[in-house]
């Protein structure tokens, strides 16, 4: 966000901001913004280890018998 004219601008007196992929232009964002730092890999490799589960939930909401597992893995 742009630095403004604080002579122009409106007066808000308290305002908290937040970001959650902490991007290195939260050090000069104005109002300050506080960054939470994600681990994407992690939470992408648990997305798709519960899809298999997911997939299951749908078929069996569906009346139809699932497809045989691959034994290799």
């Amino acid at each position: 966000m742009p630095r403004t004219d604080r002579s122009k601008a409106a007066s808000i007196k308290d305002v908290s901001v937040a970001g959650f992929n902490d991007h290195p232009i939260a050090k000069v964002w104005n109002p300050p913004l506080t960054t939470i730092e994600q681990d994407f890999d992690s939470a992408g490799q648990e997305a798709f280890a519960l899809l298999p589960a997911k997939i299951d939930d749908l078929v069996e909401g569906c009346g139809r018998t699932p497809p045989p597992q691959d034994s290799h893995g």
